[in-house]
């Protein structure tokens, strides 16, 4: 049974579930590999029950799961972002710093 049909029978139709593929950029496929994941979103009204039902749905579909409720998607969306800066400019001043260490080895060499 597809995970649409199977969040659709278990809410009564009182879910509504989005697939998409997650967008890789070609620099991190590089590092990644292959890399073919699909994100799915499941909006329901807030309620005990309801989300024990579709937890126990996506947990034995999938590994992951994250929470995001709607009064933090906007603050979520800018801490991510933040997060991923902090991440490239990480990278960049390692590649900086490697590059430099390396450099210095060749230069080393060369004077032997």
């Amino acid at each position: 049974m597809s995970f649409k049909r199977l969040v659709f029978r278990s809410t009564r139709g009182k879910a509504y579930v989005h697939f998409f593929d997650l967008a890789v950029n070609e620099a991190d496929k590089e590092h990644l590999g292959s890399f073919d994941h699909l994100v799915y979103i499941v909006v329901f009204e807030e309620g005990p029950h309801m989300r024990d039902k579709i937890k126990k749905i996506c947990n034995s579909v999938s590994d992951n799961m994250f929470e995001i409720h709607r009064d933090d998607v906007t603050k979520s969306l800018i801490d991510y972002e933040q997060q991923k800066e902090n991440t490239n400019l990480l990278i960049k001043q390692t590649r900086l710093q490697l590059k430099d260490f390396l450099l210095n080895i060749n230069r080393l060499n060369d004077s032997n």
